[in-house]
């Protein structure tokens, strides 16, 4: 059952196993991604050239994209069950692919 007790079975996102809400089985894992933090990094070359032309073909580039997928570009949240087990083998190794 879903947390409130109602809708949908729960399961664990990497091995399919149910859910039970309530016993402290298992466990809500939160990935947040971001985009690198630092300022970017521009060359003499990249001056020289000006900036005319590159923004905008920036700008041509942006048109084709929706809000979400540029947002997507700069900002991720994910949130996935997993089950004690799955849960130890991913904190002991979370880029593992098992």
């Amino acid at each position: 059952m879903t947390p409130d007790g109602h809708g949908t079975p729960l399961h664990c996102g990497r091995c399919g196993a149910e859910l039970r809400p309530g016993r402290g089985e298992w466990y809500v894992v939160e990935i947040r991604t971001v985009v690198e933090p630092g300022p970017p990094v521009f060359t003499e070359e990249d001056l020289a050239g000006g900036t005319e032309a590159a923004i905008s073909e920036l700008l041509g580039r942006l048109r084709g994209m929706t809000e979400a997928q540029l947002r997507s570009q700069v900002y991720t949240r994910k949130l996935h069950t997993l089950c004690a087990g799955c849960h130890a083998r991913w904190t002991a190794d979370p880029f593992s692919a098992d």
